[in-house]
């Protein structure tokens, strides 16, 4: 079942009866179209914020970058809400943030 390992079982097998146990959640998305395959859309509104900063050098400091992707963050998932990115950021500026929703 398992191929010898220098370490306990093969890493394929412990990643195999991890996804065997949690299987109804790596499927949730195949039942639930509310729910995207991955959690990466976060992170992909970001990526190129930070990938210019590691090659270019294009930020002057760390506290530069971070708030700009913290705005570029919260337009994005205010876009991805069915905002209007002006609206959310005139609604910032008048202290009534938008916050989006808990998941259910």
């Amino acid at each position: 079942m398992s191929r010898p390992w220098h370490r306990g079982n093969h890493p394929g097998l412990v990643l195999a009866r991890r996804l065997k146990r949690k299987a109804d959640q790596v499927w949730l998305f195949t039942t639930r179209f509310n729910v995207p395959p991955t959690s990466n859309g976060s992170e992909n509104a970001i990526r190129g914020y930070k990938l210019a900063a590691k090659i270019s050098d294009c930020w002057r400091t760390l506290a530069t970058l971070q708030r700009h992707c913290r705005i570029r963050s919260y337009l994005t998932t205010a876009r991805s809400h069915g905002h209007h990115a002006l609206a959310a950021i005139r609604d910032a500026l008048n202290g009534n943030c938008w916050i989006p929703p808990k998941p259910a």
